[in-house]
């Protein structure tokens, strides 16, 4: 071998060794930074987790929350009627206010929609009977307080369901306490 040619080789093997280093140098460099990266990637995933059990956490609570603000709501309609229609009894005469044509119609579907649904109607049943909004069946049940129709007033679930009085309901059979011209039981479903 001639000089020249070892003195190629010696270059290639330092070329190539100096490739080596800087091919070690970008490899350690890279683990580095995936090293950096997976921290990073880990305190976000940490940070998830925690705001995921804080949501959770909170959600539970508004649950809660919502729960007793329904009983809250209820034990307010039980007073509201206790106030406004005071204790009735089987031998007392019922004060109702006269309701007009419209609030018959609706009085009227609350009596035959709770009769089929164990006194227990929501405003969405009452809206579609009535072909109108919730927001109007909600009016007109709370003119029905006002006007000392003994309404009583559940919630389950978060929905609310409305229904009367059974006393009051059996009065009104009787003696057409609210005044509809038809007897209720002409409009009842066969």
């Amino acid at each position: 071998m001639s000089e020249e040619s070892v003195i190629e080789l010696q270059s290639e093997v330092a070329f190539t060794s100096n490739e080596e280093a800087k091919n070690q140098d970008v490899y350690v460099l890279v683990a580095d930074v995936l090293s950096k990266v997976r921290e990073e990637l880990d305190d976000h995933r940490e940070a998830i987790n925690e705001n995921t059990n804080e949501i959770t956490l909170n959600h539970e609570f508004l649950n809660e929350l919502s729960g007793r603000m329904d009983k809250l709501s209820e034990r307010l309609d039980e007073l509201t009627l206790l106030v406004k229609c005071g204790q009735q009894t089987k031998d007392q005469e019922w004060k109702i206010t006269p309701l007009t044509s419209r609030e018959k119609e609706v009085f009227h579907s609350l009596y035959v929609l709770g009769e089929d649904r164990n006194n227990a109607v929501t405003y969405k049943e009452l809206s579609k009977q009535l072909k109108t909004s919730e927001s109007s069946v909600a009016a007109f049940v709370a003119s029905f307080v006002a006007k000392g129709i003994p309404v009583v007033k559940k919630y389950s679930g978060g929905r609310a369901y409305v229904g009367l009085d059974p006393a009051f309901k059996l009065a009104q059979a009787k003696s057409n306490i609210v005044g509809i011209n038809t007897l209720l039981t002409y409009w009842q479903n066969p």
